[in-house]
């Protein structure tokens, strides 16, 4: 996909919108019932960018349907909390424009017409970094626009997630990274993470908090410094998109938060909200799964893929280490009789080496 200057692309001085960004592929279940809490969020009114990269589950037109009011966004949790959220009386129909992906004068002049949702159809997966980056591309040339909000389609926003978010990262001047604490979807009393810890050597994440009650959270302070912010509800600010640029398209999945995180080394320090709920499914679309046991092979073979690129980034001892510890884990797919998974293993091993090498 071709970059565009974003210096080049005439704007005004940074306003005090949020562009919100979520990403659909194959996932217009998830895409709705995000769309609903989102409208319902208290005091967010900016634009609300969602890029689909080539659904063949007829989500545009599903999507259309929902903003004109002639279908209900319908949670897929029983859990009141969620439902709440999902379940509400948000007026339709909403205004939504069609807009090509790198169209910018479209993009500010709907927004200037009124035009809140934005559909801008890919055509094909692109993959997450770039599908996020076309959003932001369209969302810079807005005058109003001061911040960038990524969201996960399968995310569910608390009512006040935008209010404190927007109150802790507003004032800060230079470039700002931060994120929202992320909780359980299917569990929305337990903590999924506050922000991740990233180990150096080894290339691997750990979630923060992970099965902590929510009510504990008050004993921490209003904001927290972390290894990173977790890309299912990730916000940075003009500053940070002008002075370290884009996302890395290099990854297509996972790895991308990380990479931004450290080119950001020295300008930046990320942080997480603790007032700022996200409730979140996790790898809807990509069959994450909560371990590598339950990963598809798809996502795995981009998970250790984007692991070994990230490591030849921070160092050649995380390279070499990481290179090791992947090696290892294709002879367990092995030893456990799964010579698919050893194959994909290895090729995104192979791949990986020659995006660090070459």
């Amino acid at each position: 996909m071709a970059s565009i200057d974003l210096h080049k692309i005439p704007t005004v001085s940074a306003g005090k919108q949020t562009g919100i960004i979520l990403v659909n592929w194959n996932g217009w279940a998830d895409t709705l019932e995000c769309l609903e809490s989102i409208f319902g969020m208290v005091g967010f009114g900016g634009p609300i960018v969602v890029c689909d990269n080539g659904s063949t589950d007829n989500s545009l037109k599903i999507i259309r349907d929902w903003a004109g009011g002639r279908i209900c966004a319908l949670p897929q949790s029983q859990s009141p909390q969620i439902r709440d959220l999902v379940i509400s009386a948000i007026p339709k129909p909403i205004k939504l424009a069609s807009l090509a992906p790198n169209d910018s004068d479209a993009a500010q002049d709907f927004w200037r017409r009124g035009y809140r949702l934005w559909i801008v159809p890919i055509g094909f997966n692109s993959g997450f970094a770039a599908a996020n980056n076309v959003a932001i591309r369209l969302l810079h040339s807005i005058q109003d626009v001061g911040h960038f909000w990524l969201l996960n389609n399968d995310t569910v926003v608390t009512a006040s997630a935008y209010k404190a978010l927007l109150a802790s990262v507003s004032n800060i001047r230079g470039p700002t990274i931060a994120g929202s604490v992320l909780a359980e979807y299917w569990f929305p009393n337990c903590v999924q993470a506050r922000g991740a810890t990233f180990n150096r050597y080894f290339s691997t994440l750990k979630h923060n908090g992970q099965g902590e009650m929510l009510e504990k959270l008050a004993a921490f302070d209003a904001t927290e410094v972390v290894d990173y912010p977790i890309g299912a509800s990730l916000i940075v600010n003009r500053e940070y998109v002008d002075e370290i640029g884009l996302l890395s398209e290099e990854y297509f999945l996972y790895f991308e938060e990380m990479d931004w995180v450290i080119r950001g080394e020295g300008q930046a320090t990320p942080f997480v909200v603790r007032d700022s709920i996200v409730f979140h499914k996790g790898g809807s679309a990509t069959k994450s799964g909560r371990n590598s046991s339950e990963r598809s092979n798809l996502a795995d073979y981009y998970w250790i893929r984007g692991r070994i690129i990230l490591s030849g980034k921070v160092s050649p001892i995380a390279f070499a280490l990481t290179l090791s510890i992947c090696s290892l884990v294709s002879f367990k797919r092995l030893l456990k009789s799964n010579a698919g998974a050893f194959v994909n293993v290895w090729r995104a091993i192979v791949h990986g080496c020659k995006a660090v090498l070459f």
